[in-house]
């Protein structure tokens, strides 16, 4: 936190006075206090830079501030298009913008003055004198410890002269002559003398040094600390108290001040600003002050936007704060010792405070649909510009027709006065007729009259012409007067509620945002009531939540929507590199595995567009739309005949994705009856793991085993597996633990079997030589994935009979239903017949039943219908109508079934195209007519219809609120559109392929995906309903716009969609699809919701256990 020193050759004062004092006998106690008085220092200094160092707003190279002049000046100029009311709204909500861009201005004045004055100067000083202190403290230690290190090197210098003066005499006593040995004696003596004062001294001044540095250390010392903890006492209580208390002023002044101008006071009164751009000039054309209006009107949305844009980027974050405030303040509270101040200072900073984040959301959000709303405007006028521009062009080659028909006109009143005059001349040689002259006459009559006839014909060509064209002129002239007078005034289509009101909303959010600083904001009504325009921008605000929360999803993991679109290109090139990659080593493939994930992940982070989560089922928030929800390629007819066991099992067993497993919602499998018991248990499906192989794979899902020591199951097909028995391509499944097969099956089939297992025995295994069973119920999830990238069409007929359990349809069930419908419609041939009326009195219901099937289905697909039996993709209507009067019969013996309603006739033609034979369509439309949900719609009770219909209500408001609330103001109910979508089960209004899969899912997961459907198809169609104005138009949208949606549309809004059972309360019987669609789990990349959006966050930034060795 230390700040930059003054000149690059300098150094750091404080090193320089810790090299100084380095290795002395200082206190710990006074270390401490001087690290913490240096660290407070460096906690000022650093937010006297950060408040210092901001850029001022809208100077010279400073950052932008939301000012728009252009929307001020625009509003008062003379090429003003919109309304005397819209104008006040747009140079008020200017006004507002300059009043507060000011208040901004004072605030950041305030700011600086404050943080100069008691933080650069005040607390800084106070800081610095107890800094001083202590540093003159440990200067004086320092002094006293050299003095005494230089007592040491004088005593030990003393020390080694005395004994080189006791050696000396003892030299001298070795002397033998005499006089030599006393004048040596002396010497020495005198060196010994000499020595001893100098020890002594010595001795003294070591003394005087310990001397000082113990009055240091009790004098001295507490000294310097008092001096210390005053001056941090001092900087607390003084001007560091001072400073938070004029910040959170300041800050509490200026948002008090928005408030003010929010409420419409305190605004310039001669706000009047000029722009740089100029106006167009005007020309002599008709609509040219059009033109100039609506190019002015251009012009200033495009810079506003541009303004608004820069200003959100660059901005916005750091508006009332500087950026990193709340962390420099936390960094100077950590460093200080009062409560009371550590709290005044944290009451600073707002960032993080709830009320502050919502409101920075809300302008952020508001003021991207703002710039939305700028840039439509612009797209109309530019429009608008060039309809006036062709009016003119128009306008002027008229002109050059009339000019030709007016040319015409004179031709032809010449022409008919030279053809009088020649009929004048032939009456009057007349009398000569056989003359050479008469038969001149009579030649030149009739080249005029042709010429005449000619002529007029053109004439009349161009008065047609003329008046069509005039006519047309008139209307595109009535249009463009229209569409002026509509921006003029203040209803729909004008600049209120195209502009000027979104301007005032985008303000209001902004001042929202600046105000939330204050305890009390006051309120926050908007700047103008105006009706349609609150519900324009409402839409507006609903689209611009919906692009962030895509943008969002895209930010949190990559969109398997993306991916999707950057994929589908290359599908055929990663098959076959998936092959390639297969047929190399281990170690290689999942290294190109891992590879290809990243590189997904990463494709999808450099895409542009939206995606999301879906909502919890139990939530108030609105649903996340999601894009398209489809990866994978569909499988094969040939892979989806080799799954037809699997799924006829899944759906015998369906009840709830691991029933019978306590507390697990997982896709996986069971194993029971092992003889090793460890490998008993549930298998949870884990696709992605590394030794997956590209088969379907499972962990035990027992937690408190070791990862090494988890059975598994899986396929292989290795140079071991062939010596055991299993052949190449063939492979064989095992159920391993501990790093080895235990029990082996063959692996022909595309999931492990459910028997035939073999024990692998070995002598250092004992456990009993019992096979295990598997139960695979609980693949439900991997099925629906496979049906949620759609039904190979040759396959339908097979997938559907599968799922319907019906390998033997019973034919003799057919031909006595059929029969016994014959024999009654051979009674009723004659209406006037006993037999007729009698049959009529005792069935009455059958009856009636029989007479609307013959009305039905001449209108049932007619153009599909044909004579004869076996023309692929159609039906025969003789086999229509037995499998519907079989139907008819067979339900009188069914307590509750339906006998016949319309939209079964609809449901067993599709069933006869798929192609399914007689007996089998009949078997499968028995099974729909069994489904509790399908019989409430065929019963026609209208409480049942009603309680369906508010069911499908209730669930668009929640899901689709805006959507829910353009239906009512339009006067559009569920009545109106869901009996044509419910009634035949879609089979009418979706696609083939949304249609195999929509009956698909509803006999795997229950029969109230019907509703999911329905929601989820309003979920498609959104953005065309909002458009439609009256109901004639909704209601032929909601009939015929059903039938363009893709599939990886319908699947992947039908992922955003939300049902619970609560829902279905009111509807009893009804099955609920329970998690399988609503929030498939995340083992498999078909599918789009929350918990794939985290796998695949994961699976970018984990490493594969590329560690893990495969089972022997």
């Amino acid at each position: 936190m230390r700040s930059a020193v003054s000149s690059f050759f300098a150094e750091d004062p404080d090193k320089v006075h810790d090299r100084k004092v380095s290795g002395l006998p200082i206190d710990l106690n006074v270390t401490a206090a001087k690290t913490s008085l240096r660290r407070l220092r460096d906690a000022i200094e650093a937010t006297v830079t950060l408040y210092t160092l901001r850029p001022p707003p809208k100077k010279k190279g400073g950052v932008p501030q939301l000012l728009l002049p252009e929307m001020a000046e625009w509003s008062r100029h003379e090429a003003f298009c919109g309304g005397i009311a819209s104008g006040e709204l747009m140079h008020r909500t200017a006004a507002r913008l300059a009043a507060i861009e000011e208040l901004i201005i004072t605030q950041r004045t305030a700011v600086s003055a404050v943080v100069s004055i008691c933080l650069g100067d005040e607390a800084k000083a106070l800081c610095k004198k107890g800094l001083d202190a202590i540093y003159a403290f440990e200067l004086m230690i320092r002094d006293a410890s050299d003095a005494k290190e230089a007592a040491n090197k004088a005593l030990k210098r003393a020390t080694s002269s005395r004994g080189s003066a006791l050696d000396g005499e003892l030299k001298a006593a070795s002397i033998k002559d005499g006089r030599k040995m006393v004048a040596a004696h002396q010497a020495a003596k005198a060196e010994l003398e000499k020595a001893m004062a100098a020890i002594e001294q010595a001795e003294a001044t070591l003394a005087r040094a310990d001397a000082e540095l113990v009055r240091l250390v009790e004098e001295a010392q507490p000294v310097a600390l008092k001096v210390a903890s005053s001056a941090r006492r001092d900087a607390e209580n003084g001007p560091l108290s001072q400073a938070a208390e004029e910040l959170a002023k300041v800050y509490r002044s200026f948002a008090r001040g928005v408030v003010t101008v929010r409420q419409g006071d305190s605004l310039p009164t001669d706000y009047n600003p000029s722009v740089k751009r100029l106006a167009p000039k005007e020309t002599t054309a008709r609509y040219a002050a059009y033109v100039v209006q609506w190019t002015l009107a251009k012009r200033r949305c495009k810079e506003s936007a541009a303004l608004i844009e820069e200003f959100s980027k660059a901005t916005l974050d750091t508006l009332l704060a500087p950026a990193q405030e709340k962390a420099t303040i936390e960094a100077l509270a950590h460093e200080c010792e009062g409560a009371q101040l550590i709290s005044s200072l944290r009451a600073v900073p707002f960032e993080g405070k709830p009320a502050h984040e919502e409101a920075e959301r809300a302008c952020r959000m508001a003021l991207a649909a703002l710039v939305a709303v700028l840039g439509d405007f612009r797209v109309l006028l530019k429009g608008q510009v060039t309809l006036a521009e062709e009016y003119e062009k128009k306008d002027k080659a008229l002109k050059l027709l009339v000019g030709k028909r007016d040319e015409a006109a004179h031709q032809v009143s010449k022409l008919e006065g030279e053809l009088g005059k020649l009929i004048d001349k032939r009456e009057e040689e007349w009398h000569a007729a056989g003359s050479k002259e008469g038969a001149k006459a009579v030649a030149a009559v009739e080249r005029a009259s042709a010429s005449l006839e000619k002529k007029s014909a053109e004439h009349a060509k161009l008065v047609e012409e003329v008046a069509l064209k005039t006519t047309a002129l008139e209307q595109a002239a009535a249009e463009i007067e229209a569409f002026a007078a509509g921006l003029s005034a203040d209803g729909s289509g004008s600049v209120m509620e195209l502009v000027a009101y979104p301007f005032a909303e985008g303000v209001r959010a902004f001042t929202t945002l600046c105000a939330s600083r204050a305890e009390q904001a006051g309120t926050n009504q908007p700047f103008f009531e105006h009706a349609s325009a609150a519900a324009l921008w409402a839409i507006k605000l609903y689209e611009q939540k919906e692009r962030e929360a895509a943008a969002k999803a895209l930010a949190e993991g990559p969109s398997l929507a993306l991916r999707a679109l950057a994929f589908a290109s290359q599908r055929a090139e990663e098959a076959g590199a998936r092959a390639r990659a297969r047929a190399a080593e281990k170690l290689s493939e999942l290294q190109a595995r891992n590879a290809a994930r990243q590189g997904r992940v990463n494709s999808a982070m450099s895409d542009e567009a939206g995606t999301g989560n879906r909502r919890a089922n139990q939530g108030d928030v609105p649903p996340k739309p999601l894009l398209l929800a489809v990866l994978k390629p569909p499988c094969s007819a040939l892979e989806w005949e080799e799954m037809l066991p699997a799924l006829r099992q899944a759906a015998a067993s369906r009840g709830g994705i691991g029933s019978g497993v306590a507390g697990s919602t997982d896709a996986g499998l069971v194993v029971v009856g092992a003889g090793l018991d460890v490998c008993n248990g549930f298998y949870k499906h884990v696709p992605d793991d590394a030794l997956a192989n590209g088969k379907p794979f499972f962990r035990n899902d027992d937690r408190s085993v070791p990862f090494f020591q988890q059975t598994t199951i899986g396929w292989s097909d290795t140079e071991w597996t062939r010596k055991k028995g299993y052949p190449e391509g063939v492979g064989c499944w095992g159920i391993a633990y501990d790093g080895h097969h235990r029990y082996m099956a063959r692996g022909d089939s595309p999931f492990p079997p459910t028997t035939g297992w073999e024990v692998r025995e070995d002598p250092k295994w004992k456990y009993p030589s019992v096979a295990p069973t598997l139960d695979l119920a609980h693949m439900a999830v991997p099925h629906t994935e496979r049906l949620l990238r759609g039904v190979h069409p040759e396959a339908v007929a097979k997938v559907l009979l599968a799922l319907m359990q019906l390998d033997d349809c019973d034919e003799s069930g057919l031909d006595a239903a059929a029969a016994s419908a014959a024999h009654i419609r051979s009674q009723l041939v004659d209406d006037s017949s006993a037999e007729s009326v009698s049959m009529r009195e005792a069935k009455p219901e059958m009856c009636g039943d029989l007479d609307v099937i013959l009305n039905d289905i001449p209108r049932t697909w007619p153009d599909w219908q044909i004579e004869t039996v076996g023309e692929s993709g159609r039906f025969s209507a003789e086999d229509l109508r037995v499998i519907l009067d079989a139907q008819v019969c067979a339900a009188e013996s069914d307590l509750g079934a339906v006998g016949y309603s319309q939209g079964m006739a609809d449901l067993a033609a599709w069933l006869l195209m798929r192609p399914l034979s007689r007996t089998a369509a009949y078997s499968a439309l028995r099974r729909f007519s069994s489904l509790p949900l399908l019989r409430l719609c065929w019963r026609l009770d209208l409480d049942e219809w009603d309680a369906l219909g508010e069911l499908h209500t209730a669930l668009i408001r929640r899901d689709r609120p805006v959507v829910a609330a353009h239906l009512d103001r339009i006067g559009i109910s569920a009545a109106i559109y869901l009996p044509e979508w419910l009634m035949p089960i879609w089979c009418r209004s979706l696609s083939e392929e949304c249609v195999a899969v929509v009956f698909s899912l509803m006999l795997l997961e229950g029969d109230a995906v019907i509703l999911l459907v329905a929601s989820a198809v309003i979920a498609c169609i959104e953005a065309e309903l909002l458009a439609t104005r009256d109901i004639a138009v909704a209601r032929k949208l909601m009939s015929d716009a059903p039938q363009r949606i893709s599939l990886p549309a319908l699947v992947g809004a039908l992922a955003a969609c939300t049902l619970t059972q609560a829902d279905l309360a009111p509807l009893p019987g009804a099955a609920w699809p329970g998690t399988h669609i609503i929030e498939l789990a995340a083992h498999d990349e078909s599918c789009l919701g929350q918990k794939q959006l985290a796998a695949i966050t994961d699976l970018a930034g984990k490493p594969r256990r590329t560690g893990e060795q495969g089972c022997d």
